[in-house]
């Protein structure tokens, strides 16, 4: 494994990627990151984009997209590799939900990198509505508030306007309500 530079395009995407659907592990021995996915939806993706981002930077040869019923994901056994990503990069291992902002402050210092980062997240956690079959607009949809007012404020430096609204949703899949 080799460690990028924390100025490099690809890694500052694959961050984005893994705020949106990636999550750190530390169970027992076990060290590993892992990115969640639909697999109708998202396999292609997975395949085509983040797998080779994945091998390049990680300089990775033996990854793979698995699946689990309706599930892709991608694995990485690499205790070098969690510790980067949250010791030098800052994502939590565990719960992303202490998301710490400073991990999009260390991008937001070049605009390039702090592009690649906002397409990760609305790569993963994003979409396009057409709303009133006119009017585009890009949703994403994160739990983390402090994460989506950080965001909005990144938008700022592109000239981009956004709103902030919360979402509460039935979800059959935990069988709760979401928000």
């Amino acid at each position: 494994m080799k460690l990028p530079d924390i100025d490099n395009q690809k890694l500052a995407y694959e961050t984005g990627v893994h705020i949106g659907d990636g999550t750190m592990v530390v169970c027992q021995n076990s060290y590993y990151v892992i990115y969640y996915g639909n697999n109708d939806s998202d396999r292609i993706y997975f395949e085509n984009v983040l797998l080779p981002i994945l091998k390049e930077i990680y300089d990775f040869h033996k990854l793979y997209v698995n699946a689990f019923k309706n599930t892709c994901y991608i694995r990485i056994y690499s205790k070098d590799l969690v510790k980067f990503k949250s010791e030098v990069i800052g994502l939590p291992i565990g719960s992303k939900d202490r998301l710490n902002l400073s991990i999009i402050e260390k991008f937001s210092q070049n605009s390039v990198l702090l592009s690649q980062l906002i397409a990760g997240i609305f790569d993963t956690d994003g979409c396009v509505k057409i709303n009133r079959g006119k009017y585009p607009r890009l949703a994403v949809a994160l739990k983390n508030e402090n994460v989506i007012k950080q965001i909005q404020k990144l938008l700022k430096i592109f000239h981009i306007t956004s709103t902030v609204y919360e979402n509460n949703y039935f979800d059959k899949r935990v069988d709760k309500t979401e928000t």
